[in-house]
């Protein structure tokens, strides 16, 4: 098992030197590593960016490089490709030795191109002909059943263990390896097979010629049965048309493709990527990657395919075709049946495409119901030294200590309890102790410029609440209110400056005691690592607007992204309604990323303090935190109307 979290941070890896490419299709193309026998299909962005690992480099450092040069995918399909292409061994940590699975040493050939043709011609004959003479076996006594059952067992076995060998044949002479060459006991037809996965990176032409092929054999059988001893085929037409199913990877669904559509980017399925498994991306990645001609030929095909087998079913049981075909009854159940299958199918995929929208509030409410159940509880179990090391270690200020020191301010500190809704601290009052949260939550409350109380974050475990006036003087000072019944370690004011506040300092301290629970709060960040948060606080810096002066100006050059931390911007653009936000919200992202201009005036509406990065610090961090990088992705092609990655023409360079 990959760790994926490892892999997209620490690891550094290289593209493997044994690759082969196949034909390209349009901007599509599949490597096949030599050594590890793994295939990717790629599109031409994607084989780009994993070019950038010629040399060994870690992710981070190619994501970063990427989006610089603009030639980024999307990263949920950057991720995906990093781990698909480890898994195929076309990204390695180490070089490979030697050749894991040598290719058979396969000695026919056979030309392709006219053997696709005779393919199907065949395959088309034996349509026509299990249609007018379809199988019967009605009329069979028990004797005569067992022979054509026998005959047809042996005859589909047969062909269809040569289809695989006129198959490899053809692969043979267009260039491809064939390995494993073996008889499958364990198929519900034991034949005769081959592993032809080297059909991936041949061209359309070929892929198309090797399938038919395939069915050939099977399809002649078929056809000759069908017009000399019809109830003999029955078997060989059952297994014609399970090679044949629209679904689960039936021939036809390949021949489809091939003709009419694309190869399939191995970014779009059997995701590996957890963020990608959730049923929202898993609908991303199928509107994305919708060809309306496949899907239109595949459900044309599904129907076909229906209607053979119903046919020839009805025909096998001696039941008349054309009386079904005239019973109304018959096909009102059917039309229930297939009424009631896409109800269903349609409630299933409503559920599972809005289950992301409502689990999310979903979850927020039930938090905030247990949250007010235990409102008004006076919680008595016992704070242990476990409990303080533990609290100690959770908090993102004292875990910055190291363990002696950590252990020497445990000493010094002593539990304390308090009822909900409990003031630990009003505007007017000098701060006489800061608190370690071990349980609960305390709201934190700031004066505006016009008096009145503001709330502006939630503090939780592991928090420290009390130090915002030294940190952050401010004339209407803070408040501090339990939310819930709370449990703390508390500790002197000397005992702060001496072990934490001398130890660390003042700007890192604000960063971890204000910034931190203020974005965990913001939805931008809630998902986020507490490490990612941590980071993202201390490398921000705050920086402080007048009222009506810019944030950023429409059309000049941005390098640097912004949070609104405290106050309202208005935000104007071209043909666009003016818009107020508040604190949490993003700004200048877009331009930053595209390495261009703003592209929109944001003012401040009254006093505004905001965080800000620099593009490199955004780059460094967005490179070295996936689920950080994927949530500005979000909010920025949903600002922008269209996905961000990778850039479009409308974006454009600083000069």
């Amino acid at each position: 098992m990959v760790d994926y979290k490892l892999l997209f941070s620490a690891e550094r890896l290289r593209l493997n030197p044994r690759l082969t490419t196949g034909a390209t299709e349009g901007n599509r193309l599949t490597v096949k590593a030599l050594d590890d026998r793994g295939y990717l299909t790629v599109d031409q962005l994607q084989w780009d960016a994993l070019r950038q690992f010629v040399e060994p480099h870690k992710v981070p450092d190619v994501l970063r490089q990427l989006i610089q040069e603009r030639k980024t995918p999307a990263l949920h399909d950057f991720f995906e490709l990093i781990l698909k292409a480890h898994r195929a061994g076309v990204l390695q940590k180490v070089a490979s030795h030697g050749i894991l699975l040598p290719a058979a040493d396969w000695r026919l050939a056979l030309p392709g191109k006219a053997g696709g043709w005779i393919g199907g011609i065949v395959v088309a004959f034996a349509f026509v002909a299990m249609v007018v003479r379809p199988p019967d076996l009605s009329d069979l006594s028990g004797v005569g059943l067992i022979v054509a059952l026998v005959v047809g067992l042996l005859l589909a076995v047969l062909s269809l263990s040569l289809g695989y060998v006129l198959a490899a044949s053809a692969l043979h002479w267009a260039g491809g390896e064939i390995y494993r060459p073996r008889l499958q006991w364990s198929a519900l037809l034991p034949h005769f097979t081959a592993d032809l996965q080297d059909v991936r990176i041949m061209n359309r032409a070929t892929r198309i010629q090797i399938c038919l092929l395939r069915l050939a054999p099977v399809a002649l059988v078929v056809g000759i049965l069908a017009w000399l001893r019809p109830p003999w085929s029955f078997l060989p037409v059952a297994t014609l048309l399970g090679l044949l199913r629209p679904v689960l990877g039936g021939r036809a669904t390949e021949i489809i493709t091939a003709v009419r559509g694309h190869p399939l980017l191995d970014t779009s399925h059997s995701m590996l990527f957890p963020p990608n498994r959730s049923w929202r991306a898993l609908h991303r990645a199928a509107r994305q990657h919708f060809d309306s001609q496949v899907v239109a030929l595949r459900v044309v095909w599904a129907i076909l395919w229906i209607a053979v087998v119903f046919q020839l079913g009805f025909n096998s049981a001696g039941v008349s075709v054309r009386g079904i075909w005239l019973d109304w009854h018959f096909w009102r159940l059917v039309g229930f049946v297939l009424a009631a299958v896409s109800v269903a199918s349609l409630l299933g995929l409503l559920y599972l495409v809005t289950v992301g929208d409502i689990a999310e509030p979903t979850r927020r409410l039930v938090v905030e119901r247990r949250l007010r159940k235990i409102r008004g509880q006076q919680p008595y179990e016992p704070v242990t030294e476990e409990t303080v090391s533990g609290t100690l270690v959770l908090s993102p200020v004292c875990q910055r200590l190291p363990p002696p020191e950590r252990a020497a301010l445990a000493a010094q500190l002593h539990p304390a309890v308090h009822p909900a809704r409990e003031r630990l601290l009003d505007f007017a009052q000098p701060p006489k102790e800061m608190w370690v949260i071990v349980s609960g939550a305390v709201d934190v409350f700031r004066r505006t410029p016009a008096g009145r109380p503001e709330f502006a974050w939630r503090a939780v475990e592991g928090d420290l609440v009390g130090a915002e006036n030294i940190l952050e003087p401010r004339p209407g000072g803070w408040r501090l209110q339990s939310r819930t019944p709370l449990v703390t370690l508390a500790m002197s004011r000397a005992v702060f400056d001496e072990k934490i506040l001398n130890r660390l300092g003042a700007p890192v301290l604000h960063a971890l005691t204000h910034r931190v629970p203020f974005l965990r709060q913001n939805r931008l960040c809630r998902d986020w690592h507490p490490q990612a948060l941590a980071r993202f606080a201390t490398l921000s810096t705050v920086v402080n607007f007048a009222d009506r002066e810019y944030v950023l100006h429409h059309g000049q050059e941005n390098h640097r992204m912004f949070v609104v931390y405290e106050g309202n911007v208005r935000i104007t653009r071209p043909g666009v309604k003016p818009r107020m936000v508040g604190p949490g919200e993003l700004l200048g992202e877009i331009g930053m990323l595209q390495n261009g201009v703003a592209g929109a005036d944001v003012v401040a509406a009254g006093p505004v303090v905001c965080l800000f990065l620099s593009k490199t610090d955004v780059l460094h961090f967005l490179s070295h935190n996936y689920e950080v990088a994927l949530e500005v992705e979000r909010v920025s092609s949903q600002r922008l109307g269209r996905p961000i990655f990778p850039m479009s023409a409308e974006s454009f360079d600083v000069l």
